[in-house]
């Protein structure tokens, strides 16, 4: 059964009644409590606040913003929650019945206003439509300074009045200097850094001890003072003119008192101190949040471009691979006609130019496929000093009398896991690159340390951890911003037309990578170039692995019998010829599903030559583990147009054989073969 309204108002009276036995004092002249109110709303940026008074009567409004009450009862209950607080700071709706909900309000904050004596004058209530689910302890302790500002200021007019005679006026003097004692310790001990400048100038009038230590000073040496400098000020909007209920948020850069800057958020709101117009700023650092959001903007930008150039190398890799295969046909057509014409026909000089350029061709895609760090690679333990000391003695001859060269080793740097060859070839690119960057003359600077990566952060995609450096330094023309965000991008060249083909960097690039390290590029426009390779450690007992050297002679055959797994019909034609040529019988396949059908019929076949990438519905590993079933034991020969890495060996075998890479010579071919049947 609900309750009737005599019933409803007998609960109220009865509510009321430990408040209105207070005995609060009636409140003097009220003047001003509007910008209080106008203050406080600007303060959390709600638009609502109101002043609430309470005396014998009970509670009322003194001052509103944002509000049309023709209902007092419903205010009521602001000033009830925050008098029987105790002095904290009430935040509500605590539920659905909450008179609060009746307002419109789905969020408020409430702060008492008490006399000097602890006896309630009443409550500073600020309240939105929209509900909010945490609330900043700093807002809320703003707040209840403002409510003891009111107080004090209160409290002052009260005792203004009553300082009739010179006694009196003594009295309520000490008063006062009592109540803003007991102000100024409330205000020293808050917890957010606050200040209090003069209108205008800004300059500093009081500061609690929060802010104190936030600037590293003395409020002897802060007094007077402006938290920003000149050239700070003339980087920010103007503050707005000083007015009732004025309030402002801003980022500034303030100083502290050792010079060093750092960005804070401010909230201002306009006040009146010591009978001036001034501002109460609410000071919070935010340098550790600005950096932090600096940190992952420039990690993400360097993710974007890790992720760019990882795409651009797929691109490039599949790219290789097709012109491979162009090519493996066009320099194994010119070995079979050269086989075919006479010793001395006008025809051979022809075909040796053809040659030339298909391996200038072959090149071109070693370099696209170092690129997209689909090389093949030998990495083993590599004294890098005595690799650059190697290089560094070519230079002194290579790179011109008016460029000086200097080597700068460290004694103490630990061995690499990297293919010597290649990085010889990337060292001596860098070089080059370094050499046109200064045609007036200058100096190329070759240095070698043990380094590190800490996190991710430094170098998004890079393993933390030690490696070794090489870092390539010149004093040339360096680059621009925009020409450094492209130098790792292929055909990418800032040189002449003719002077360069763009993959110098590139190949760099994708070599380290494909090693397991990272390049570092630092440059500026007139203040030369550094690059540096991070290089991966060899492990301390790793030793140099000998290369052997095979010597030349003419192409081996044999009457075996060979399968011959190719998609494209050019490359298969081709090297059907090139094995026949060599007295081998050749069956040939265009997929791997025909493959397995003869793999399975009564043909000999001693070895499967068979490209590594094709369609059809079988790989090249798939059709070798399909093969070891149907024939165990049967040799198996990979062709590939870029290395695809280490490969599973077949079964019956104790490890696969290398692949044989596109474009590749008869005699390349003849030899791997005869290899693979002589085992």
């Amino acid at each position: 059964m609900s309750a009737t309204p005599a019933s409803e108002r007998e609960v109220e009276t009865a509510r009321l009644n430990p408040l209105r036995s207070l005995r609060a004092a009636a409140l003097p002249d009220l003047s001003g409590l509007a910008d209080v109110a106008v203050s406080a709303a600007g303060l959390f940026d709600a638009p609502m606040a109101m002043v609430l008074g309470v005396d014998i009567a009970g509670a009322r409004i003194l001052a509103s913003h944002g509000l049309d009450l023709s209902d007092i009862e419903r205010a009521r209950a602001f000033c009830d929650a925050a008098l029987l607080a105790g002095g904290a700071a009430v935040v509500g709706p605590a539920g659905a019945d909450d008179p609060a909900m009746a307002l419109g309000a789905r969020f408020y904050a409430v702060a008492p206003i008490l006399a000097s004596t602890g006896q309630p004058l009443g409550a500073l209530c600020v309240m939105d439509r929209t509900a909010r689910v945490a609330v900043d302890a700093h807002l809320l302790a703003a707040l209840q300074t403002l409510a003891r500002l009111t107080g004090a200021e209160l409290e002052r007019r009260r005792l203004a009045a009553q300082a009739g005679a010179v006694g009196a006026r003594e009295q309520a003097q000490a008063q006062l200097r009592e109540r803003e004692a007991s102000f100024r310790y409330l205000f020293d001990q808050n917890p957010s850094p606050m200040i209090v400048c003069a209108d205008q100038s800004f300059h500093v009038l009081a500061a609690n001890d929060s802010a104190l230590r936030l600037y590293g000073t003395t409020r002897e040496a802060f007094l007077g003072q402006q938290p920003d400098q000149e050239q700070d000020r003339r980087a920010r909007p103007p503050a707005p003119a000083h007015g009732a209920g004025v309030s402002f948020v801003s980022v500034a850069t303030h100083r502290r008192r050792s010079g060093e800057a750092f960005s804070c958020d401010v909230r201002a709101s306009a006040i009146t101190f010591g009978g001036r117009p001034a501002w109460l700023l609410v000071v919070r650092d935010i340098s550790e949040q600005q950096q932090a959001q600096s940190r992952l903007a420039e990690a993400e930008d360097k993710l974007r471009q890790a992720q760019k150039l990882e795409a651009i190398g797929h691109l490039t890799g599949g790219i290789a691979h097709d012109f491979n295969n162009l090519l493996a046909v066009i320099l194994g057509s010119v070995e079979l006609l050269q086989e075919e014409l006479p010793a001395g026909s006008s025809g051979g000089d022809l075909l040796a130019v053809a040659a030339q350029a298909a391996e200038r061709g072959a090149d071109l895609t070693s370099q696209l496929l170092s690129f997209a760090r689909r090389q093949a690679l030998a990495p083993h333990a590599v004294d890098i000093n005595a690799l650059l000391g190697k290089v560094h003695a070519l230079l002194t001859r290579s790179v011109g009398r008016h460029i000086e060269t200097n080597f700068a080793p460290d004694p103490t740097l630990r061995p690499a896991l990297i293919d010597s060859t290649q990085l010889e070839t990337a060292v001596l690119n860098l070089v080059v690159n370094a050499r046109d960057a200064m045609p007036d003359g200058g100096s190329i600077t070759l240095s070698t340390s043990n380094g590190s990566v800490e996190s991710a952060l430094d170098q998004p995609d890079v393993m933390p951890g030690d490696y070794v450096v090489i870092t390539v330094s010149d004093t040339g023309t360096g680059m621009t911003p925009e020409v450094l965000s492209k130098a790792f991008d292929p055909f990418f060249s800032t040189k002449e037309t003719g002077k360069g083909s763009g993959l110098g960097l590139s190949m760099v690039y994708g070599f380290v990578r494909q090693s397991g390290g990272h390049v570092r590029i630092e440059s500026a426009v007139d203040a030369g170039t550094e690059v540096h390779l991070y290089l991966p450690c060899a492990p301390r007992e790793a030793a140099a692995t000998p290369i052997a050297v095979r010597s030349a002679g003419a192409a081996p055959g044999g009457n075996e019998s060979i399968l011959v797994v190719e998609d494209d019909a050019q490359m298969r034609d081709l090297v059907q010829a090139h094995l026949s040529g060599l007295g081998y019988h050749v069956l040939v396949a265009g997929n791997g599903i025909e493959a397995l059908d003869i793999l399975m019929g009564p043909e000999r076949i001693d070895l499967m030559l068979s490209d590594l990438v094709m369609p059809g519905g079988l790989t090249g590993l798939q059709l070798s583990e399909q093969a070891a079933r149907v024939r165990p034991g049967l040799r198996i020969l990979f062709a590939a147009g870029y290395p695809q890495g280490a490969l599973d060996a077949p079964e019956g075998r104790d490890e696969a054989p290398a692949p044989l890479h596109k474009p590749y010579r008869r005699g390349e071919l003849a030899t791997r073969i005869r290899e693979l049947l002589d085992a």
